[in-house]
């Protein structure tokens, strides 16, 4: 820089150095010449530019007490909307892990059929609860074919594995942790499915859920006839006839036989009407 060049410490210059925020330029005049001339011999044109806005100033910081606040705010918006957050998370979940065992069953179905028949014709027995004749129907008409299905226990009160088991049937488990409790009792084979694998809260339309398969009907959830409704579901109840007698079911926190279907007929979601 031309050192020639000098700030002059009163005058038009030195006003001008104020008010345009120059503070930090040195070494050229502002009063010998226009600011090209200066910026073209004193080496300086940064100078000539304003200082932006705060420069050289501290920066204001939170105090204790605004931090605090905020954190406290946070808190409680955190705790008012986490439960909310949580549950819709449960209830996705628990609808995709129900739709995963409809598929998976109704594909080994499908597959067997291939090979044994149409369902319709199949040798579902007509015994009550017998353990060994659902075992052997699960064996020769839907386990071969429904890979991810292990068998845990039969007939046992003995919870082998880790999760809802029928004392007359047959138990299995999934590779996701469902546990899939089979039994058939006068033609009709009834499937309790527990998607926690035994863990709380153990209560049915939150982890555990229910189909039934026989002849006139395939494989469907609980109670599910043509034509079914939500207003049937919810509010008038269905009537559902079993090998031990007529009984009249709802989804509703007082009874939930029936949430299976509703979940299937809400296309595979639970809705805010969904008594969880």
């Amino acid at each position: 820089m031309n050192t020639a060049c000098a700030f002059r410490n009163s005058g038009e210059g030195a006003q001008n150095r104020i008010n345009f925020g120059w503070s930090k330029c040195h070494g050229c005049s502002l009063t010998a010449a226009s600011p090209q001339t200066l910026s073209s011999t004193c080496g300086f044109a940064k100078c000539l530019r304003p200082l932006p806005q705060g420069e050289g100033q501290r920066a204001k910081a939170f105090t204790l007490a605004e931090v605090l606040i905020t954190l406290a705010v946070i808190g409680i918006v955190a705790a008012l909307t986490m439960p909310a957050l949580i549950a819709n998370y449960q209830k996705k979940v628990t609808a995709i892990r129900v739709k995963h065992f409809y598929s998976m069953f109704s594909q080994a179905i499908r597959l067997s059929e291939a090979e044994n028949g149409e369902y319709k014709n199949w040798d579902f027995p007509t015994s009550y609860k017998s353990t060994s004749d659902t075992q052997a129907f699960m064996n020769k008409y839907i386990a071969p074919y429904f890979k991810e299905l292990r068998l845990c226990s039969t007939g046992s009160t003995n919870d082998k594995c880790g999760a809802l088991i029928s004392t007359y049937g047959a138990n299995y488990i999934l590779s996701n942790g469902t546990g899939v409790a089979v039994v058939i009792a006068g033609s009709t084979l009834s499937c309790t499915i527990d998607i926690t694998g035994g863990a709380p809260p153990n209560q049915l339309g939150k982890d555990a859920f229910y189909f039934r398969m026989n002849k006139d009907t395939g494989f469907v959830p609980f109670g599910w006839t043509n034509g079914l409704t939500r207003e049937n579901i919810i509010t008038n109840g269905v009537n559902v006839t079993d090998a031990d007698g007529t009984s009249r079911h709802y989804c509703n926190k007082s009874n939930r036989y029936m949430c299976t279907a509703l979940i299937m007929l809400d296309g595979w979601e639970i809705k805010d009407d969904y008594p969880w």
